[in-house]
């Protein structure tokens, strides 16, 4: 027994005492286990939780959805290669049958409609470059044959025949560079037979190359070849015959607008424009002459029509040896222009020996040939570069007038 507080407790009574804190305490937690389901249960039923979950219930519903339709998808991808797989081998079978009946074509066409992504893929790429090579063998070899006959056109006729998608192919473009080469080469050679160069630049310059590597480089290769000859050929003429240069540069202008040897040779033959030998001073004259600048109204006419401002002309009825004479000092290195026979005169008929002589520094240079009413005006060219001094003579009869016309000095 027990005392407390005044108290007797016996042991009974602390027994039921334990008894009854151990059920205030199961009550207890009991009470808090029934809150804490209380609140879970009206967490769960309130409209925030409510649409939680419903939108996790679609999200898991679309990626369900989602994985259902990449399966679906992936299954049906294999079908279909697998279908595909099987109609490329068909379409391969039947190719290969074309290409043992020499149906070329037919057989490539089936073959280039094979997609890359066919299993066995390495085979028909292998069989389309063994296709290519027998279908373009026959055209090759007529092309071959045609351009040993020298039918260059008839040869890339046969190329041209080649299907689209085989004729830029490397084999095609390298013999139509072949033939087109030979073309050129042989074209050119006739050309040159007529010794002009400006033709054969026309030529290279307008020929179509159609983006052949090897042409293109052949006809740059000429072109630089022929403008070099070309230019040689003028500055050659510009010694001989002025006129005939200046149209020729003209003409390589048109053609090679942006070359800097053609722009140069521009330059240097305007800084060689020809001068009229009449605007020098007369160093001495003798006979009876007539100048064409002392008579700005008068004008020669020759047998042909052409009429003329600068001329040195004869008297008529004058025998006489008639000269004139002109300080050149070597400054020119070409005289030229026209010697003839007055139309009014073309029905007379010559009773002497009618000609032009022209003397540098008191030796002939220059004799026309004996000059008739039947004559007709010709140009002449001669070299002055070494001339001091320059006689033109004029030697007339009674029935001729015979004249010098264009007097032109080139420049050094």
């Amino acid at each position: 027994m027990e005392e407390k507080n005044g108290n007797t407790f016996t042991k009974k009574d602390l027994k039921l005492q334990i008894q009854e804190r151990k059920l205030e305490e199961k009550a207890r937690k009991a009470q808090e286990k029934a809150e804490i389901r209380s609140e879970k249960e009206r967490i769960r039923n309130s409209f925030g939780t409510k649409v939680k979950n419903f939108f996790l219930t679609i999200f898991f519903v679309i990626i369900l959805v989602i994985i259902a339709f990449f399966v679906c998808k992936e299954l049906l991808a294999r079908k279909e290669k697998e279908l595909s797989n099987e109609r490329m081998q068909q379409i391969y079978q039947i190719a290969v049958e074309l290409l043992d009946e020499k149906k070329y074509e037919e057989s490539l066409n089936l073959l280039n409609s094979i997609t890359r992504d066919f299993e066995n893929y390495g085979d028909v790429s292998k069989k389309i470059k063994e296709v290519e090579q027998l279908y373009l063998n026959k055209y090759l070899v007529d092309a071959d044959k045609y351009l040993k006959e020298k039918r260059y056109n008839r040869a890339l006729e046969t190329l041209n025949q080649i299907n689209q998608n085989l004729i830029t192919s490397e084999l095609v473009r390298e013999k139509k560079s072949e033939i087109t080469i030979s073309k050129i080469t042989d074209d050119i050679s006739n050309m040159e037979k007529e010794k002009n160069t400006i033709e054969i630049l026309k030529y290279l310059s307008s020929y179509d190359d159609e983006g052949l590597v090897d042409v293109i480089d052949k006809i740059d290769e000429l072109m630089i070849q022929y403008k070099n000859a070309a230019i040689m050929e003028i500055r050659d003429l510009m010694h001989k015959n002025f006129n005939e240069a200046k149209n020729k540069i003209q003409q390589i202008e048109e053609i090679m607008p942006d070359d800097q040897d053609v722009i140069k040779l521009v330059e240097e033959i305007s800084e060689k424009e020809p001068i009229s030998l009449l605007t020098l001073e007369e160093t001495e004259k003798v006979g009876r002459l007539t100048v064409g600048t002392e008579n700005e109204n008068y004008k020669i006419e020759d047998s042909e029509g052409n009429t003329f401002k600068d001329y040195i002309v004869t008297l008529l009825f004058n025998q006489e040896n008639n000269s004139i004479s002109y300080n050149l000092d070597k400054k020119y290195a070409i005289l030229t222009g026209k010697i003839g026979v007055s139309k009014a005169q073309e029905n007379s008929k010559a009773v002497g020996n009618p000609k032009v002589n022209i003397y540098g520094d008191d030796k002939i240079i220059y004799s026309s040939n004996n000059l008739d009413n039947k004559s007709k005006t010709k140009d002449f060219s001669i070299d002055v570069s070494n001339v001091k001094k320059l006689k033109i003579e004029i030697i007339s009869d009674y029935n001729m007038e015979i004249f010098m016309a264009e007097p032109k000095l080139v420049k050094k």
